[in-house]
């Protein structure tokens, strides 16, 4: 079952958030799930969920509007992200973990940490980041790929502690990352 997301708390600008829980959502003509509207939503968690075909990416986690917001504790969890118009995932946040998923034949990246769509002045780190025992195959632009905002030179529009483990990936695919990348935890796959 799932549990749809409620309104945000009045005055609290953040969102009380739920489970996504075996969920098919395809050939959608935008994003196949799309959250992100409001400042700093918490604590999001796709299990099951096949977000495949859309014109899009399978699930948009990143806020356009300009809010300098960010989405914590996601987590994606034995899914298949495959066969989209964009990218399987992008998310932007803290505590992110892609687990034991299937991103392939996308059309841009598996997985997509994005900051640059957000205020470049000063929009938020991302940290804490897991993309652990999936399987990347065939995605045009490569596996995962970190950009983060434009204005790199302080401690904000970094990333920290990216953790990359385990994961099949199809020889001659490859990681793109940002130079604001640090404190870079492992890449093995």
């Amino acid at each position: 079952s799932s549990q749809a997301a409620s309104a945000p708390r009045p005055g609290t600008g953040t969102a009380a958030v739920g489970n996504v829980d075996r969920t098919h959502v395809s050939h959608h003509g935008g994003d196949g799930i799309r959250g992100g509207y409001v400042a700093h939503n918490n604590d999001l968690h796709f299990t099951g969920v096949n977000a495949r075909r859309n014109k899009g990416h399978g699930i948009n986690l990143v806020s356009y509007k300009g809010a300098n917001s960010q989405i914590n504790a996601v987590s994606i969890n034995v899914c298949d992200l495959s066969e989209n118009g964009k990218s399987g995932v992008e998310l932007w946040g803290n505590s992110i973990s892609v687990l034991n998923t299937s991103l392939q034949a996308n059309y841009e990246y598996g997985v997509e940490l994005n900051g640059s769509v957000l205020d470049g002045t000063n929009s938020y780190s991302s940290q804490r980041i897991a993309v652990e025992q999936c399987h990347f195959e065939v995605n045009r632009l490569g596996m995962l790929h970190v950009r983060v905002g434009a204005n790199s030179a302080n401690t904000y529009n970094k990333v920290y502690r990216l953790s990359v483990i385990g994961n099949y990936v199809l020889p001659g695919v490859g990681i793109g990352l940002d130079a604001s990348v640090t404190n870079m935890a492992k890449i093995t796959s």
